[in-house]
Protein backbone atom coordinates (compact mmCIF):
# COMPACT_ATOMS: atom_id res chain seq x y z
CA UNK A 1 0.00 0.00 0.00
CA UNK A 2 3.04 2.39 0.92
CA UNK A 3 4.19 1.42 -2.62
CA UNK A 4 1.47 2.33 -4.56
CA UNK A 5 1.06 5.51 -3.11
CA UNK A 6 4.75 6.05 -3.60
CA UNK A 7 4.54 5.48 -7.13
CA UNK A 8 1.44 7.48 -7.65
CA UNK A 9 2.90 10.19 -6.23
CA UNK A 10 5.92 10.22 -8.00
CA UNK A 11 4.22 10.01 -11.24
CA UNK A 12 2.41 12.66 -10.43
CA UNK A 13 4.98 14.88 -9.78
CA UNK A 14 7.13 13.81 -12.42
CA UNK A 15 4.69 14.87 -14.83
CA UNK A 16 3.68 17.83 -12.83
CA UNK A 17 7.70 18.88 -13.01
CA UNK A 18 7.51 17.75 -17.16
CA UNK A 19 4.56 20.26 -17.67
CA UNK A 20 6.52 23.28 -16.18
CA UNK A 21 9.55 22.45 -17.66
CA UNK A 22 7.60 22.46 -21.35
CA UNK A 23 6.24 25.67 -20.47
CA UNK A 24 9.55 27.18 -19.31
CA UNK A 25 11.37 25.88 -22.23
CA UNK A 26 8.90 27.35 -24.39
CA UNK A 27 9.10 30.71 -22.92
CA UNK A 28 12.99 31.23 -22.62
CA UNK A 29 14.15 29.47 -25.82
CA UNK A 30 14.33 31.73 -28.34
CA UNK A 31 13.35 30.89 -31.99
CA UNK A 32 16.43 33.00 -33.38
CA UNK A 33 17.37 31.09 -36.52
CA UNK A 34 20.73 33.72 -37.09
CA UNK A 35 22.99 34.87 -35.10
CA UNK A 36 26.15 36.38 -37.41
CA UNK A 37 26.32 37.69 -40.62
CA UNK A 38 29.56 39.46 -42.27
CA UNK A 39 29.14 40.87 -45.75
CA UNK A 40 31.30 42.55 -48.48
CA UNK A 41 29.75 45.05 -50.79
CA UNK A 42 31.75 46.95 -53.45
CA UNK A 43 30.15 48.88 -56.89
CA UNK A 44 33.38 50.68 -57.88
CA UNK A 45 34.81 47.75 -60.61
CA UNK A 46 31.58 45.86 -61.65
CA UNK A 47 28.64 45.01 -58.70
CA UNK A 48 29.95 42.28 -55.80
CA UNK A 49 28.01 41.61 -53.29
CA UNK A 50 28.71 38.26 -50.56
CA UNK A 51 29.26 37.03 -47.42
CA UNK A 52 28.15 34.55 -44.72
CA UNK A 53 26.08 33.87 -42.40
CA UNK A 54 26.14 31.67 -39.05
CA UNK A 55 22.52 30.13 -38.30
CA UNK A 56 21.19 28.98 -34.73
CA UNK A 57 23.10 25.30 -35.37
CA UNK A 58 26.61 27.13 -35.75
CA UNK A 59 26.95 26.14 -39.38
CA UNK A 60 28.29 28.73 -41.60
CA UNK A 61 26.59 29.74 -45.38
CA UNK A 62 27.57 32.08 -47.86
CA UNK A 63 26.50 33.72 -50.75
CA UNK A 64 27.66 35.81 -53.70
CA UNK A 65 25.69 37.99 -55.73
CA UNK A 66 22.51 36.32 -55.03
CA UNK A 67 19.39 37.64 -57.16
CA UNK A 68 16.98 38.99 -54.40
CA UNK A 69 18.84 39.20 -50.63
CA UNK A 70 16.92 41.21 -47.52
CA UNK A 71 20.13 43.69 -46.52
CA UNK A 72 20.28 44.25 -42.77
CA UNK A 73 20.73 48.02 -41.99
CA UNK A 74 21.44 49.35 -38.39
CA UNK A 75 18.36 50.99 -37.13
CA UNK A 76 15.97 48.99 -39.88
CA UNK A 77 15.92 45.11 -38.45
CA UNK A 78 14.91 42.24 -40.58
CA UNK A 79 11.56 40.42 -39.99
CA UNK A 80 11.81 36.41 -39.46
CA UNK A 81 10.66 35.92 -42.77
CA UNK A 82 13.35 37.68 -44.43
CA UNK A 83 16.07 36.27 -42.39
CA UNK A 84 14.53 32.60 -43.25
CA UNK A 85 14.46 33.99 -47.22
CA UNK A 86 18.01 34.50 -46.90
CA UNK A 87 18.84 31.52 -45.11
CA UNK A 88 17.19 29.50 -48.27
CA UNK A 89 18.82 31.78 -50.77
CA UNK A 90 22.99 30.74 -48.72
CA UNK A 91 24.66 27.65 -49.39
CA UNK A 92 25.93 25.32 -46.33
CA UNK A 93 29.54 25.77 -46.55
CA UNK A 94 31.94 22.73 -44.63
CA UNK A 95 33.55 25.20 -42.44
CA UNK A 96 31.35 24.27 -39.04
CA UNK A 97 31.70 26.37 -35.48
CA UNK A 98 32.93 24.33 -32.38
CA UNK A 99 29.61 24.05 -30.54
CA UNK A 100 30.94 25.35 -27.10
CA UNK A 101 32.78 28.39 -28.72
CA UNK A 102 29.70 29.36 -30.66
CA UNK A 103 27.56 29.28 -27.33
CA UNK A 104 30.19 31.11 -25.90
CA UNK A 105 29.72 34.01 -28.54
CA UNK A 106 25.93 33.89 -28.72
CA UNK A 107 26.10 34.80 -24.81
CA UNK A 108 28.53 37.70 -26.00
CA UNK A 109 25.65 39.16 -27.64
CA UNK A 110 23.58 39.72 -24.44
CA UNK A 111 26.56 41.13 -22.78
CA UNK A 112 26.72 44.20 -25.76
CA UNK A 113 26.73 47.56 -24.37
CA UNK A 114 25.57 50.64 -25.53
CA UNK A 115 26.94 50.92 -28.98
CA UNK A 116 30.73 52.97 -29.04
CA UNK A 117 32.57 53.44 -31.78
CA UNK A 118 36.35 54.27 -32.75
CA UNK A 119 36.43 57.74 -34.67
CA UNK A 120 35.56 56.50 -38.49
CA UNK A 121 38.23 56.85 -40.61
CA UNK A 122 39.42 56.38 -44.46
CA UNK A 123 40.76 53.18 -45.63
CA UNK A 124 41.22 53.73 -48.83
CA UNK A 125 39.39 54.45 -52.07
CA UNK A 126 37.58 51.73 -54.19
CA UNK A 127 38.01 48.86 -51.55
CA UNK A 128 34.46 48.24 -50.99
CA UNK A 129 32.70 47.80 -47.32
CA UNK A 130 32.92 44.77 -45.24
CA UNK A 131 29.96 45.01 -42.44
CA UNK A 132 30.22 42.82 -39.26
CA UNK A 133 26.96 42.11 -37.81
CA UNK A 134 25.63 40.49 -34.73
CA UNK A 135 21.77 39.95 -34.70
CA UNK A 136 19.25 40.07 -31.24
CA UNK A 137 15.78 38.62 -32.34
CA UNK A 138 12.63 40.04 -30.25
CA UNK A 139 10.91 36.74 -29.63
CA UNK A 140 7.82 39.14 -29.20
CA UNK A 141 7.22 40.76 -32.27
CA UNK A 142 9.52 38.28 -34.57
CA UNK A 143 12.25 40.90 -35.50
CA UNK A 144 16.06 40.54 -36.04
CA UNK A 145 17.97 43.77 -34.80
CA UNK A 146 21.51 44.22 -36.45
CA UNK A 147 24.13 45.09 -34.19
CA UNK A 148 26.47 46.43 -36.29
CA UNK A 149 30.57 45.01 -34.54
CA UNK A 150 32.79 47.18 -37.64
CA UNK A 151 32.71 48.47 -40.58
CA UNK A 152 35.83 48.17 -43.04
CA UNK A 153 36.59 48.78 -46.34
CA UNK A 154 36.68 52.49 -48.01
CA UNK A 155 35.54 53.59 -44.48
CA UNK A 156 36.86 51.87 -41.16
CA UNK A 157 35.26 52.04 -37.41
CA UNK A 158 34.92 49.29 -34.95
CA UNK A 159 33.06 49.02 -31.45
CA UNK A 160 34.88 49.47 -28.46
CA UNK A 161 33.39 47.12 -25.76
CA UNK A 162 35.48 43.87 -25.70
CA UNK A 163 32.66 42.15 -26.48
CA UNK A 164 32.44 43.08 -29.86
CA UNK A 165 35.68 43.38 -30.26
CA UNK A 166 36.17 39.44 -29.30
CA UNK A 167 33.25 38.52 -31.54
CA UNK A 168 34.93 41.21 -34.22
CA UNK A 169 38.33 39.02 -34.01
CA UNK A 170 36.41 35.85 -34.28
CA UNK A 171 34.05 36.43 -37.28
CA UNK A 172 37.54 37.77 -39.10
CA UNK A 173 39.01 34.50 -38.43
CA UNK A 174 36.28 32.94 -40.13
CA UNK A 175 36.35 35.36 -42.60
CA UNK A 176 39.83 34.40 -43.49
CA UNK A 177 39.13 30.93 -43.69
CA UNK A 178 36.70 30.90 -46.10
CA UNK A 179 38.05 33.50 -48.65
CA UNK A 180 41.29 32.67 -48.87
Amino acid sequence: MIKSSFIKGFFAMLLLCMACADDSIEKVTPKQELYFEVNYSNNAWGNQFKGFLINNRGQVLQYDLPAQWNKANVGVGLTAEQVKENLEIATLVDEKVDSSLFERQVQAIALLGAPSFSKRVSGGADRGTVLYYAYKFDTEKGNYTPILLAEAGDWEKHRLDPEAQNLLVWLQEIEQKLYQ
